[in-house]
């Protein structure tokens, strides 16, 4: 029996130490340095624990006048190793019971991004590889001491998006810093797009705005980029106002355009556009436009740089770590966490998005445009079935009366491997709709065009 005891303690001790030392690589790898230094202690802890003998153990603990003599520090070895086997016997059964892997194939080679952006600067001035707004302008950029907030990327830039199987998806950004052809901007009657990732169509060649305009030869006007949540989207319709002249304004909404609007609402700048009538940066200007731009181009270019780093220290891992990340389950462990922690709407978010919503109606009544939500589920939602956000968002659109297509039960109910409507996206190792998933939205969208709610072609 004592023999079992050492044995399963033994066991119980290499797991741990194992399982923290991976999971500080893993924190390493994401950048959470302080948590994955602390990880790392707690490894070379229990090392050093396990392998210091007993009666060492009691001379260090005898200059401290702690008594505890060598057999019940060895006794004590035992019943922390065979706790630990248990512990860690518990979380690997309950790990392959409740986080559930969201299983895509992954490139197993691609160009490293340093490459690409090698290859673009010959042919464009500014290449950078994208990053939300939010991340990047950590202070308000100044220009003459006035603080301004930019809600779109540079213009006439080449903006790398994701690596689809192999792929790299990148475009050239118009004339305001979108994802359009510049004569779009000079057609009466545009159909507004508005909406974070899918909208910007991350990992497809052809986002589904552009399959809309090809399939009704609507002229679509897509304001969509990663990290626009819905007060962004808002802002961006309040500074271009004079610019365009829609028909109908589409809000395209995710559970990342509302779950972080407290964020996003923290900006002494956004708060100005909900609290002051008719106020505007003039970010699109002449006057403001060049400067500005300028200054966000120096920051992206830090980001580029930061990122190639970022790439150059993921090579110096053996894939054999990579491995040990999945026998251990670490990012189905910080999946799970962050998904039932996290993915909630909040009474404050709640609030926020429907000061948003009511903004862009009265845009859209302002212009005599027709105003329309469309759900787009999130790939969390999908895989795991947790529709908390979803709930939430159409109840608030419910209350105030805002017309809504759902695509949700369209993608569930499409008979199709729901695997196929997803990508994996190499450098963040986020998951986002793939061409096919694009090429479904725009379909189902050509329905609702039809079907259930009829633009105006005047």
């Amino acid at each position: 029996m004592f023999v079992i005891l050492r044995l399963l303690s033994f066991l119980g001790f290499f797991v741990s130490i194992s399982f923290f030392f991976q999971l500080s690589l893993w924190l390493y790898i994401k950048e959470r340095l302080l948590s994955s230094a602390l990880s790392f202690f707690i490894s070379v802890l229990l090392l050093f624990f396990l392998f210091t003998p007993s009666f060492v153990f009691e001379k260090i603990l005898e200059r401290v006048k702690i008594f505890f003599s060598w057999k019940e520090i060895a006794n004590f070895k035992i019943f922390a190793g065979v706790v630990f086997f248990h512990v860690f016997t518990i979380y690997f059964i309950v790990a392959n019971l409740s986080f559930k892997e969201i299983k895509l194939q992954k490139p197993a080679y691609f160009i490293p991004v340093s490459g690409l952006i090698y290859q673009l600067s010959i042919s464009y001035p500014s290449v950078f590889v994208f990053s939300p707004l939010e991340n990047i302008i950590s202070e308000i950029i100044y220009i003459d001491g006035e603080g301004f907030y930019p809600v779109s990327y540079p213009p006439k830039s080449a903006l790398i998006l994701c690596n689809e199987n192999g792929n790299w998806i990148y475009y050239v950004s118009d004339i305001f810093g979108f994802r359009n052809e510049d004569d779009v901007w000079n057609k009466k009657g545009q159909v507004i797009f508005l909406g974070s990732y899918s909208v910007a169509g991350f990992c497809a060649e052809k986002p589904f705005s552009k399959l809309i305009q090809e399939i009704t030869s609507l002229p679509i006007l897509n304001l969509g980029q990663g990290g626009e949540d819905v007060l962004i989207s808002s802002i961006i319709l309040k500074e271009l106002e004079k610019f365009i002249e829609p028909r109908a304004v589409f809000l395209f909404i995710s559970p990342s355009e509302v779950m972080n609007l407290k964020r996003t609402w923290q900006n002494p700048i956004v708060r100005l556009y909900f609290r002051k009538e008719n106020f505007s940066q003039g970010v699109f200007s002449h006057k403001v436009k060049d400067i500005l731009f300028e200054k966000l181009k120096s920051n992206l270019k830090v980001e580029n740089l930061n990122l190639q780093k970022n790439e150059e220290k993921k090579k110096t891992f053996p894939s054999v770590f990579y491995k040990l990340f999945h026998f251990f389950r670490v990012e189905e462990l910080f999946s799970f966490i962050h998904r039932k922690r996290r993915f909630s709407l909040s009474g404050e978010d709640a609030f926020l998005l429907t000061v948003a919503l009511k903004d862009i109606r009265d845009f859209s009544k302002r212009k005599k445009a027709d105003f329309f939500v469309v759900y787009v589920p999130d790939p969390v939602e999908i895989f795991y079935k947790d529709f908390r956000v979803r709930k939430k968002v159409l109840n608030v659109l419910e209350l105030l009366g805002v017309r809504y297509f759902d695509l949700t039960d369209d993608i569930l109910n499409s008979g199709d491997d729901i695997e196929k409507f997803f990508s994996y996206e190499i450098l963040s190792g986020r998951i986002f709709y793939s061409s096919y998933g694009h090429l479904f939205i725009a379909s189902s969208l050509k329905k609702f065009f039809g079907d259930k709610f009829q633009i105006r072609q005047d």
